[in-house]
């Protein structure tokens, strides 16, 4: 014969709250799909670049001719060592021939982050 004592019921409501608390926390909320949380992790990635970067995007503008700057982009600056996309082959030999020219001189002058040497790369 079953126990139906008002002791027994409490205990049965008690166990399934406990039950129904251990399912809401397995269980991953529902993520919104707003647009502030992408928003703000691309802010914080441009800040970052902006940070490891910038101070080399415009030492860079500033020392190359601008025909030539118009030609490329900067993909990296890491350790002292930035990282340049030539627009073509006969491109990326121009610029290799200014840095070796003088423009690495000019460029570890008028950056205020050191740099080591510059990568020119096809793209």
């Amino acid at each position: 014969m079953p126990d139906t004592s008002p002791n027994t019921t409490a205990k049965q409501q008690f166990a399934a709250h406990r039950i129904e608390a251990l399912r809401s926390w397995r269980v991953r909320p529902v993520r919104t799909r707003a647009a502030g949380g992408v928003i703000n992790t691309l802010l914080r990635k441009a800040r970052q670049s902006q940070r490891d970067v910038g101070g080399f995007a415009d030492a860079w503008a500033d020392c190359v001719d601008p025909k030539i700057a118009s030609q490329t982009r900067i993909l990296s600056f890491r350790g002292g060592i930035a990282t340049i996309s030539a627009s073509s082959a006969s491109m990326r030999w121009v610029i290799d021939r200014e840095l070796r020219n003088g423009l690495l001189s000019k460029l570890r002058a008028a950056c205020p982050i050191a740099v080591s040497n510059v990568r020119v790369r096809n793209g």
